[in-house]
């Protein structure tokens, strides 16, 4: 079935756009918010509230400006989620309730964009944040379905001409995802961090630091590893975490300062 999904069903290139109350099923992408050429910026002010959907990929925003807002947004395999059996032929994942693509996805130049009360669930990625700064997700939740190889709750990265910097996850969770936060930003500035606090990351390992710096305060991590700091990463503070049937590990060459963790 998901293999025919095409098209998209919200697109606009102008600012203060308002989605909201809206059900989107069967598509590529759900809304698509862009300029398409990078050096451009459509403004800001948009805003995306209560929307529920099933597709390839869910909310897209990029080149937006001026404190852009996602809230109360809910990605699920509504069209398959009470189909039987455990496979459909006609499904590229393999699996009724996996969607191969992002649920949110927020890209290139971005300012003070916040997501808050966001979920997905089955979404390759759960939330992915390409190369944007000054980002703050609250209270935002990525469960998968049966910790499916190189999926991840929340991707930070890097675009080759903006590197990620200031994003701040607070309360928020992933669940059965191979990743519960995989950061690849390798800039040098010094705001080239990203903020993890108070988070519960059930997943193979739970924060993945392979480039930057990160700030983890307060999470709770079950299972896996729970923090794992790769040798090219910049370093980070770990400071008042619990580790429950988990373990954390620390390449030499990343500094990291580890404080009050059980």
């Amino acid at each position: 079935m998901t293999k025919n999904f095409r098209g998209v069903a919200i697109y606009a290139n102008q600012p203060c756009v308002t989605v909201k109350d809206c059900l989107i099923l069967g598509n590529e992408q759900a809304v698509r918010l862009t300029s398409e050429k990078t050096s451009n910026l459509i403004g800001g002010r948009c805003l995306i509230s209560n929307v529920r959907g099933d597709n390839t990929n869910g909310i897209f925003m990029e080149n937006c400006a001026d404190v852009c807002r996602i809230k109360d947004c809910h990605m699920w395999p509504f069209l398959t989620g009470t189909c039987p059996g455990p496979t459909d032929a006609q499904n590229t994942d393999g699996n009724f309730l996996n969607r191969h693509g992002v649920a949110y996805y927020i890209g290139h130049r971005n300012d003070w964009t916040q997501l808050s009360g966001c979920f997905s669930y089955g979404y390759r990625k759960g939330f992915h944040l390409h190369g944007c700064a000054n980002i703050t997700l609250n209270d935002c939740k990525a469960d998968g379905n049966g910790f499916e190889y190189k999926s991840s709750g929340f991707h930070i990265n890097d675009l080759a001409f903006q590197a990620a910097e200031l994003i701040s996850l607070c309360n928020c969770c992933s669940f059965s995802n191979d990743h519960g936060v995989y950061i690849e930003s390798g800039g040098t500035s010094k705001q080239n961090v990203v903020k993890v606090i108070g988070g519960t990351w059930v997943a193979n390992t739970g924060i993945h630091v392979v480039k930057g710096r990160c700030i983890a305060i307060g999470n709770h991590f079950l299972l896996g590893h729970g923090i794992y700091f790769r040798e090219t990463a910049t370093g980070g503070i770990v400071e008042g975490n619990i580790f429950t049937e988990s373990e954390h590990y620390v390449h030499p060459n990343a500094r990291v300062v580890f404080a009050n963790c059980q």
